[in-house]
């Protein structure tokens, strides 16, 4: 049986699509970089309207609308769905049958699952189960994904339009509490509330949001071991373990194996605290209209299979959908159908975003594939066939990596071009030494894969 994470000496197969790989380690960089310290950068110059504007795309919008850095979790959802006919036919060749196929495919998604959920618990006291980090709602849907591979063009499509009318659907005709004052549910003071029928899309009142106040709480909140450990008294009388003053010393009972392993699973099954919303307003349930997202990149995986080695056809097919794409999610967010939201992947978002993520493949398959300018991309590329090792490195060891830089070089190494740079300084600094890093991989011919 094949592991999950696999990390394979050997070196890159040539028959690679080399602009998903570019495309793939251009999001990458983008999020081991933090968005390069732009966003941040930007706060230390309030005056500045071009500042501001680089800002503004490098930050999440508060709801409606879309900015680039909500672009990159729909990239990563869209790539993996371009690349599982690659590697599952890959797998199919090397004499891999239906059942490890499928086996592969369980342990892959729930290994995704479990890193989500890892990453999400970061500076937390107990396991934090949430469902939302993008590796999380990747493995939610993968085996989804799997279900749909092979099975033609016009399942497929029926599929995403079944998926996504039947989430509009029950989003549109739950009926909308009424909200007077944003700080109701948890909003700023200065929060627009969505009227009229995108009411049903308002952040935190909304279907979604309602289920994840159940579901959430089914892991109950942690209690305080302090407040409830039974304790036992030990020395006898006029003499105990601090010494003759003729009191007892208390301490917790100590339990035995089963009580171990008891308070163990206790640990991973409770909350921090009882779940009341989300800061950001993203919910579990966002896997099932960003399977969708995943379903259009398998869609267009296999449409470029099928047509290898023809640029000028795949480049024109993956521009038109995309332009398509884009004016269907733009319609219906612009006709009040259903309002554009990545924080709660609308239809009218799955939509836009996936046709952008597809006009940006055409980009890079354009030029990297179709003109054959691939000496360019070669950064990209490196990222790229080590993707899930710069992404984990981002998300665990930017600010460990940082401090390093600062005590090994110089502790004013940031503010080299002064204090208002130093966000961009940093960023890039601890980006380049993630990628020399996994160039170091690329020479050893060592590719981390989930």
């Amino acid at each position: 049986m094949s592991s999950a994470v696999e990390a394979v000496p050997a070196k890159p197969a040539s028959g690679r699509l080399a602009s998903l790989d570019a495309y793939r380690g251009f999001v990458m960089i983008c999020l081991a970089a933090n968005g390069f310290g732009l966003a941040a950068a930007a706060r230390n110059f309030p005056d500045c309207s071009i500042f501001q504007a680089i800002g503004y795309q490098f930050e999440h919008v508060a709801w409606v609308g879309c900015a680039f850095w909500d672009l990159i979790q729909p990239s990563f959802m869209f790539l993996v769905g371009v690349a599982v006919p690659y590697s599952l036919t890959r797998r199919e060749a090397q004499g891999e049958s239906s059942g490890k196929l499928v086996t592969h495919v369980l342990i892959r998604s729930l290994v995704l699952i479990l890193l989500g959920i890892f990453l999400s618990s970061g500076g937390q006291p107990v396991t934090n189960f949430t469902f939302m980090n993008v590796l999380t709602q990747i493995g939610l849907g993968y085996p989804f994904l799997f279900l749909l591979r092979n099975r033609g063009l016009a399942i497929q499509v029926a599929a995403a339009v079944l998926v996504l009318v039947a989430y509009w659907a029950w989003f549109a005709l739950t009926p909308v509490k009424p909200v007077d004052d944003p700080k109701d549910i948890h909003l700023p003071e200065n929060w627009t509330l969505l009227t009229g029928f995108e009411a049903h899309w308002q952040k935190n009142a909304n279907p979604a949001a309602t289920f994840d106040r159940w579901f959430l709480n089914i892991f109950p909140p942690a209690k305080d071991p302090a407040r409830e450990a039974p304790t036992t008294v030990t020395g006898t009388e006029g003499e105990t373990d601090e010494g003759a003053s003729g009191e007892s010393a208390i301490e917790p009972a100590r339990p035995g194996l089963l009580g171990q392993i008891g308070a163990v699973l206790r640990r991973l099954v409770t909350r921090p605290e009882p779940y009341v919303f989300n800061s950001g307003g993203y919910q579990t349930l966002n896997f099932i209209p960003s399977f969708v997202t995943m379903l259009i990149g398998l869609m267009t995986g296999e449409f470029i299979r099928r047509n290898s080695g023809q640029h000028a056809r795949v480049f024109k097919a993956l521009l038109t959908g995309g332009l398509v794409l884009c004016a269907l999610g733009w319609g219906i967010h612009a006709l009040g159908v259903c309002p554009l939201v990545k924080r709660i992947w609308t239809p009218s978002w799955t939509l836009f975003s996936s046709g952008l993520t597809l006009l940006m493949l055409s980009g890079f398959y354009g030029i990297i594939d179709g003109l054959g300018w691939k000496a360019w991309s070669f950064p990209l590329v490196v990222a790229g066939m080590n993707s899930m090792v710069l992404y984990l490195s981002g998300q665990l060891l930017r600010g460990w990596t940082a401090d390093l830089l600062k005590r090994h070089i110089n502790d004013d190494l940031f503010n080299i071009f002064g204090e208002k740079y130093a966000p961009i300084v940093q960023a890039n600094l601890v980006l380049l030494c993630f990628w020399l890093f996994v160039y170091w991989l690329y020479r050893q011919r060592v590719f981390i894969r989930v």
